[in-house]
């Protein structure tokens, strides 16, 4: 029996797509489903302080992504916390919880902005 998984069905060549006799369409992820992916890992961080209305703004500007896109968006933005605190010349090995701040709108925006390398 084959598994498989992709975003890119119709770049699988026919071969691969014989083999892969069942397939599933799972849609991407709802607006609601895109901020409670958002919420929860950044709650699961500590990094969580966005309102309703910024979490719409997120949610407008990732229509089309997947739940890995979503994952991938706040982790990068999670990071921006830690990037601002070096960027101070803060040693990170002494770097507390406390001491970030949380992820904001702004930084969620810059993520989304960014070229992909």
């Amino acid at each position: 029996m084959y598994y498989g998984a992709t975003n890119r069905p119709q770049e699988l060549d026919e071969a691969a797509r014989r083999r892969l006799t069942k397939r599933l369409y799972i849609p991407l992820p709802s607006s609601e489903a895109r901020a409670w992916i958002a919420r929860s890992l950044l709650e699961k961080d500590g990094l969580f302080n966005l309102s309703n209305e910024e979490m719409d703004v997120i949610c407008n500007l990732t229509d089309g992504y997947s739940g890995s896109d979503m994952k991938n968006l706040v982790k990068d933005a999670s990071m921006g916390p830690l990037r601002e605190k070096i960027r101070q010349g803060v040693n990170i090995v002494e770097l507390k919880k406390e001491d970030m701040r949380p992820v904001t709108l702004q930084v969620c925006k810059r993520v989304h902005t960014e070229p992909i390398n």
